[in-house]
C-alpha cells in the first residue's frame, strides 16, 4: 500500500543509517509513498544522541510533514527508539515505535491511507 519497509540486521552505524536516510529522502522525491516502516528490532543499533538528531534532521527536512514513520524495535532498543520517535515528531512526522513488526505495519497502513486520503483533498 505504498510503504517503504526496512528490515535491518547484525550492526547499525551512524554512516549507513545517514545514507539510508538520504537515499530513502531521494526516493521519495522520485517516487512519493504513504508511510515509512524501519524494523530494528533483529539489529545492534550504537548512535549517539546528536546522531540520532541529524538523521531525524534529515527526515524532516526531505519527507512532508505529517507522514507516517513507525519503528519497530526489541525490549533493548526502548530508549533509542523513543528517542528517536521524539525526534522524528517534532520534525513534523507522525511518528511511533512499536515492539512488534506486525503491529508497526497495521498502524502504518491505516496511518499511510489517512495521509494519502488528507493529501489528496488538499491538491
Amino acid at each position: 500500500p505504498g510503504l517503504f519497509r526496512a528490515v535491518l540486521h547484525g550492526p547499525n552505524s551512524f554512516t549507513v543509517s545517514l545514507a539510508n536516510a538520504q537515499a530513502l529522502v531521494q526516493r521519495f522525491a522520485t517516487s512519493p509513498l504513504n508511510g515509512v516502516i524501519i524494523d530494528y528490532s533483529d539489529c545492534t543499533l550504537g548512535h549517539s544522541m546528536g546522531q540520532y538528531g541529524e538523521i531525524a534532521r534529515t527526515f524532516g527536512v526531505g519527507l512532508p510533514a505529517g507522514l507516517p514513520f513507525a519503528y519497530a524495535h526489541n525490549p533493548r532498543q526502548l530508549a533509542h527508539v523513543m528517542f528517536m520517535t521524539r525526534l522524528l515528531v517534532e520534525q513534523g512526522l507522525q511518528a511511533r515505535a512499536f515492539p512488534d513488526p506486525d503491529a508497526a505495519l497495521n498502524w502504518a497502513v491505516e496511518a499511510g491511507t489517512d495521509w494519502r486520503e488528507r493529501q489528496e483533498r488538499a491538491a
